[in-house]
């Protein structure tokens, strides 16, 4: 399994590299604003800093080099592309990135996106209170150049990703059996509930892109149909390998399969599929915690 695992893992690594280094050619402004925002979210959710500051004299430094090493495929392409204006940008970038502060914990604790979210859906709050910063930007950049065909989309694109991290770790099992609900009925609730957060949080985005870029209505209506079924597959794989307050090595390894599956298109009629076995599987794992509200 570990082999299996690792080969695995090699293969989703390769076929990044090929996509980032294709994009670095065609879209590098673009890929830049990608990567930038990932590391950002990465920056602004780690739990290591004061670690850092308190026993790290250079610590920006060494987070630059790390947020570096992450990005290497980006900065590699752009050398070979010879495109060094781009490359400098990010670099510098990066650098003054990994110098920011990090964010003050009553800001994420009382935002406006975390206080619209049903308490059942405490996946969604915990995720935006982390990242509503970023989010926020990106929405409202999104708005501004909404007259581009493409700033919708790739906005879509990067929001709908992040929920992808939602459902990562499992809940304590207090708060599974808090529901009182059997296995079937809590499980279509969660789904339900994921895919009403998901679709009215991008539908204003759709609209304005309706409006402005009519001949290409399709595009964000089969970005969030093919999100949309990523997320249900996503909030079976926690449960069908749900674990009180742990992070299941399987559910990362068949949701890197999830993520493949919006690149590589020939994946997605399998995505239903394993949704649907998936499903029977958490009702098998849930079944013997849930037993009292059958």
């Amino acid at each position: 399994m570990g082999i299996a695992r690792a080969l695995f893992l090699v293969l989703v690594l390769s076929f990044v590299v090929f996509i980032v280094y294709n994009a670095a050619k065609q879209h590098p402004a673009w890929l830049i604003a990608f990567y930038g925002l990932f590391i950002a979210l990465t920056h602004f959710k780690r739990s290591d800093r004061k670690f850092l500051q308190n026993y790290i004299r250079y610590d920006g430094i060494l987070m630059t080099a790390e947020y570096t090493i992450v990005a290497a495929p980006l900065i590699i392409s752009l050398i070979i592309h010879q495109n060094f204006l781009h490359l400098a940008s990010f670099l510098c970038a990066i650098f003054a990135l990994s110098y920011l502060p990090p964010m003050q914990n009553r800001q994420r604790r009382t935002n406006i996106l975390t206080s619209k979210i049903p308490k059942q859906a405490y996946e969604w709050k915990s995720g935006l209170r982390k990242g509503s910063l970023i989010i926020v930007i990106i929405y409202f950049a999104a708005m501004a150049t909404s007259f581009h065909p493409a700033a919708i989309p790739i906005s879509i694109f990067i929001l709908s990703v992040l929920p992808l991290g939602f459902y990562e770790k499992c809940e304590p099992l207090h708060m599974l059996l808090a529901a009182e609900m059997p296995p079937g009925a809590f499980l279509l609730h969660k789904i339900t509930t994921a895919l009403k957060i998901y679709s009215l949080a991008l539908l204003p985005l759709v609209l304005i892109y309706l409006i402005f870029n009519l001949q290409y209505w399709y595009i964000p209506i089969i970005e969030v149909i093919i999100f949309s079924i990523i997320i249900v597959y996503m909030v079976m794989l926690k449960y069908a390998f749900y674990v009180p307050n742990e992070k299941s090595a399987a559910s990362q390894v068949f949701l890197s399969l999830g993520v493949l599956s919006i690149f590589i298109p020939v994946l997605l009629p399998l995505m239903p599929v394993l949704t649907a076995y998936f499903y029977n599987k958490a009702l098998k794992n849930l079944n013997p915690l849930m037993y009292d509200y059958h």
